[in-house]
């Protein structure tokens, strides 16, 4: 008898998890379809992009480079 209880609390347990995933999900994926709408995910992700290509660079080429000797340096692969 104990073995059906616990076996009717798993599977209420993951019947509730897998309903808080799919409710997770949706609401995933409504904040970024209005992060998109808005502006805001794209800029974040091009800001964080860039601020790790800076590291990058700072990290390779010495802390006393800035971006713009760098633009200048490489101006014909920037476009």
């Amino acid at each position: 008898m104990a073995f059906i209880r616990s076996h009717r609390k798993r599977r209420k347990i993951r019947e509730g998890i897998k309903w808080m995933l799919i409710i997770s999900g949706i609401c995933l994926i409504v904040a970024i379809f209005i992060s998109f709408m808005i502006g805001s995910l794209p800029s974040f992700v091009e800001k964080t992009v860039s601020k790790q290509i800076e590291g990058e660079i700072e990290r390779t080429m010495g802390k006393n480079t800035s971006m713009e000797e760098v633009a200048k340096k490489y101006k014909k692969y920037f476009k």
